[in-house]
């Protein structure tokens, strides 16, 4: 499958690997993934109790587990990898991006959290590459009126920098 694909983009390649490897069509092993993925930023350990996690999500963790997209230990669940988290908080802000206003107002505390970070660049770049510069200024926007703006504000730019397509944002 891997020589058919076309990836014009880290949006592209993380959005295939999302498909193949995490969701891999249930999208309760998403739901799961983003939900772990969002709890973990929340706290200062990255191993999250499973008693903080919603129980209609514990089925898909445990399939996860099973292909080591997460680790489980002492009723403690955590990615096998940096990235799984990463990509699994990108999804989590796409999941929300219909309301960015409220996204934002949500993120305006936990987006200091260094576990934000990378997955607000990534959904700077994934606006940027798949749905243009107008939903990354729409973003802009919205966060403009965030706790962190500061923090989100950075992230978003620093997704200018890095999109494939940077130059025709630019012109836009």
């Amino acid at each position: 499958e891997f020589r058919r694909v076309l990836f014009r983009s880290e949006s592209d390649i993380v959005a295939w690997l999302w498909r193949k490897d995490v969701e891999r069509g249930d999208p309760a092993r998403s739901r799961a993934a983003q939900a772990l993925g969002a709890r973990q930023a929340e706290r200062p350990s990255p191993r999250v109790p499973v008693t903080e996690l919603n129980p209609a999500d514990l089925d898909g963790l445990a399939e996860l587990r099973q292909d080591g997209i997460c680790r489980s230990r002492d009723d403690r669940y955590s990615f096998g990898h940096d990235l799984y988290g990463d990509w699994a908080r990108l999804r989590y802000l796409l999941s929300r991006s219909d309301d960015a206003d409220g996204l934002f107002g949500g993120l305006a505390i936990g987006a200091t959290s260094p576990l934000w970070q990378r997955a607000l660049r990534l959904y700077g770049q994934y606006l940027l590459e798949q749905e243009g510069a107008v939903a990354w200024l729409r973003a802009m926007e919205a966060g403009a009126g965030a706790t962190n703006h500061a923090s989100m504000e950075g992230r978003l730019l620093e997704a200018l920098a890095l999109a494939q397509n940077a130059g025709e944002c630019l012109d836009a």
